[in-house]
Parts: C-alpha cells; sequence; structure tokens
C-alpha cells in the first residue's frame, strides 16, 4: 500500500521532528498523568548522535522498566532513523504502563512512516476513545484518520481555499516619480501612474482529483483546477481573475520515501482576464523531484504559449526552468536554493526578453510558544535576486536603449496551524527593479495575512 497523500505526508513530516515528539509525548503526559522527564538534548553532529543514541540504548537495556530512558532513547532513535526501534520501545513501554495514551498515539504516526497504515488506524482509534484528550490533539488523530482511510480508495479528491488580505505601496509597480523618458526624451509622468499605494483581497480556491492505480512503486493520474480572484480597494483596474487546468500523470520510481524519484509530466491551460486584457494560455511541463536521503533536486520546467485578446502584438510564448536542491539541516531546519532561467517571445522584438536569477529560502520549524497546539510553527526567509534583459529597443519609450532590470525579491512568512485542517499566515516583504530606463523602475512594500483551509 502507498504511503498516503500530502495532508499525511505532513504529519509524518513534523512528526520526524524530535521537538514534536517531546511536545506530543508531554502534552498528553499531562492529561494522562504520566509526564516523563524528557528534557534530552538532540546532537547535531552525526557522530555525537550515534554516540548519544547508542548510550541512550544501553541505559534503557539494564532499566527497561524506566519509562524515562525509554522516552530519551526513542527520541534519539527517531533522530537517528532507527523507527523500528523506536516502535519496538513504545511497545515495550505498553508492557510495563498499558494506560499511556500518548505512547499509543507515537505508535501510530511511527507506524505510517513505516508504512503500516492498518497498525496506525487501530493504535490511534484507541486514542481517540479518551476522553480527556485535547481538542487540538483529538483534531490531528481524527485528520490522519481520514487520511489513512483514503489511502484504499482509488478515486481521491481534495482541495484547498485561502483568503488573503495584503496592504502594498506600490500596487501598480508604478515609478517613485514623475521623471521619464519619452521617444527617447526626458518627459513628466502623470501623478496618478507614479506608484499608488491600496490594499486588496484575493480568494483562491484548489480542487485536486486523483486515481490511484494502487501498485508500488506508486503511479497517480491528476487533475488540478486553480482558481483566483483578486480586488483592489481602489485601483479597480488591477481587479484580476485567474484560472488553470493541468492534468497528467505523477509517476515514482522507488518504493522507499528516503529514495525516490518522481516524475510528473503534464498539459496546462490557463486564462488570466482585467477589464482591459484577457491573456489565455495552453501548454504544459515536466517536474521531477529526486529525493535521497536528507536532500531532494527538484526540477520544474514549463511552455506556455499565450495569445492577447486586445494587444495582439504581444502575442508569443513563456518557457521557463527551475532547478535546485532542499537541504535540511538538522531536525527542525531546511534551506532550498532554486536557480531559474525564464524566455518571453513576442510578435515585437522588443517585449522578448531573457531572465535570469536564483533564490535561497530557510525555513525554521518550532514548537507552539506556550503550549498553544502540539502542531510546530514555522517561520521562513526568502531571498531572490533577478536580472533580465531585452532583445530591442522599445521605439516608443527610448530607441537607443535596450532596456536591462535587476530585481531583488524578500519576505518573511509565519506558519500557524490553527488545527490539522487550517492555518494562518502572516508574511511581510519588498522588492525593488532598478532599470537603465527610469520608467520601469519602482520598489515596493506590503503586507499580508492569509487563512487556509484544507478539505
Amino acid at each position: 500500500m502507498t504511503q498516503g497523500i500530502e495532508s499525511c505526508r505532513r504529519t509524518q513530516f513534523a512528526y520526524r521532528q524530535p521537538a514534536v515528539l517531546l511536545a506530543v509525548i508531554l502534552l498528553f503526559g499531562l492529561f494522562a498523568g504520566q509526564v516523563a522527564d524528557a528534557d534530552s538534548h538532540i546532537p547535531d553532529d552525526p557522530d555525537e548522535l550515534r554516540e548519544a543514541y547508542d548510550t541512550a540504548f544501553q541505559a534503557m537495556y539494564q532499566d527497561p522498566a524506566d519509562l524515562d530512558k525509554a522516552t530519551s532513547y526513542i527520541e534519539l532513535a527517531i533522530a537517528i532513523g532507527d523507527l523500528e526501534g523506536a516502535v519496538a520501545a513504545l511497545e515495550r513501554m505498553l508492557i510495563f504502563e498499558p494506560d499511556l495514551p500518548q505512547v499509543r498515539m507515537d505508535l501510530g504516526f511511527l507506524y505510517i512512516q513505516l508504512g503500516s497504515p492498518g497498525m496506525a488506524q487501530a493504535y490511534l482509534s484507541d486514542v481517540l476513545l479518551e476522553t480527556d484528550l485535547p481538542d487540538d490533539a483529538r483534531s490531528l488523530v481524527e485528520s490522519t484518520l481520514k487520511d489513512i482511510s483514503k489511502q484504499s480508495v482509488a478515486h481521491k479528491f481534495s482541495g484547498t481555499v485561502v483568503a488573503t488580505a495584503r496592504y502594498q505601496t506600490n500596487a501598480n509597480a508604478g515609478p517613485d516619480n514623475t521623471a521619464i523618458v519619452l521617444f527617447g526624451k526626458p518627459a513628466l509622468l502623470e501623478k496618478e501612474f507614479t506608484e499608488q499605494a491600496d490594499s486588496d483581497g484575493s480568494l483562491a480556491l484548489q480542487l485536486g482529483y486523483e486515481y490511484d492505480f494502487q501498485v508500488l512503486p506508486q503511479r497517480t493520474f491528476n487533475i488540478d483546477l486553480n482558481t483566483l480572484v483578486g480586488q483592489q480597494a481602489e485601483q479597480s483596474q488591477l481587479d484580476a481573475q485567474f484560472v488553470e487546468l493541468q492534468a497528467g500523470p505523477r509517476l515514482h520510481f522507488g518504493q522507499e520515501e528516503a529514495r525516490d524519484l518522481e516524475v510528473r509530466p503534464y498539459l496546462s491551460g490557463n486564462q488570466y482576464a482585467t477589464d482591459d486584457e484577457t491573456v489565455t494560455g495552453v501548454g504544459g511541463g515536466l517536474d521531477l523531484t529526486y529525493r535521497a536521503g536528507e536532500m531532494n533536486w527538484v526540477l520544474q520546467s514549463s511552455y506556455l504559449a499565450q495569445s492577447y485578446q486586445s494587444q495582439t502584438a504581444l502575442d508569443g510564448y513563456t518557457a521557463w526552468v527551475t532547478l535546485g536542491p532542499q537541504i535540511r539541516l538538522g531536525a527542525q531546519a531546511l534551506a532550498s536554493l532554486t536557480g531559474v532561467v525564464r524566455q518571453v517571445g513576442a510578435k515585437v522584438a522588443y517585449e522578448d526578453n531573457l531572465e535570469y536569477g536564483a533564490g535561497v529560502t530557510l525555513q525554521y520549524g518550532f514548537n507552539a510558544p506556550f503550549w498553544l497546539s502540539v502542531l510546530p510553527w514555522s517561520v521562513s526567509a526568502t531571498l531572490s535576486p533577478t536580472w533580465k534583459s531585452y532583445n530591442a529597443a522599445n521605439p516608443t519609450i527610448d530607441p537607443d536603449h535596450i532596456r536591462r532590470d535587476q530585481s531583488t525579491q524578500g519576505m518573511l512568512l509565519l506558519n500557524v496551524p490553527m488545527s490539522a485542517n487550517i492555518s494562518l499566515a502572516l508574511s511581510a516583504g519588498a522588492s525593488r527593479t532598478s532599470s537603465n530606463i527610469p520608467n520601469n523602475e519602482n520598489d515596493n512594500y506590503y503586507a499580508s495575512v492569509g487563512i487556509q483551509a484544507n478539505f
């Protein structure tokens, strides 16, 4: 049987973190009256981790009835990847003390990791019988049991709704002053076309259908529909609607989650519409993800032929490729590096451009403060510079100079799970574009709050 769908994978990912395991043990210990003094440090150095693991095993082996020593060993076993050893220790704990619901919950999540959903379902179902189970823990267990039940179903449906409110200092991406160039000579831009601050709201809906062929390695066929509606408070000319449909197989070439190649070819079509213009795109792409231990390599590529309803001179295509690794830095940190190349073609040469850039994202997961939840929070920081060069000068703007832009974007994001299926996202960011054509120089600062619900 396959390893489960994405929401279950997110639960598994969170459980891999020793700090999250400790939070679960302590939280359940509070309501069960069995608080273990589990305050062991998880070393980052692999040699120190192995030495601590061996020491903890010997301590537990010599005194198997000591639940504190067993808990310390379990944390280290999970950190080092010995899930079978952790399961054996947890089941041994139940022999000495059968009334430990937190141990049954830990066993349920570990059995998910080991690809035994039947055993996971049995342990987690027992946990729900506890009358004193905290609400957020009950929500997590119920959601996980639903995911387990879906694994045996060939046809699967999923969805996500995201509502976002945002404030921007430069919603229209206008220059910060009125001095521009027109026909190669200095000119003045009307004030209303310079940078304008505004707030906006958006609602996004994502619907997914998956047909699972129920073979190993996993093979599925997926259809995804993405829609977005955005409305500005004042700059109504920027109100937009977007819809996209993607369809294609998702093929795995590996039966171990720690070492797997995922291949995803797809066809796509989309439409972006404002009051003044409608852009339609048709194309496809290929995504490759190779998982090897603590590192993932991700390659994404796409080609989209685009047609404009009004400005037909802009008809052309957009093609892009991104490549980069995702590297785990210890138990709770993740670094993502990305290189990108994007080519835009159009009927008019001065709109043809080549863009290349890089990006780095650092993400850190941590326990919720003040025991607000057993689900981990996460914070991330992203920095991504890009360089864009055009193929020809725009005679209307400056016939003697070909446009060259350099842009830098940065963002901070805090993700706060409110339950197993609902999360809150707080973000703040900035972007700055410099150009040899003053018309295209701008900067923007923004802050947003969003809420996401999965179903």
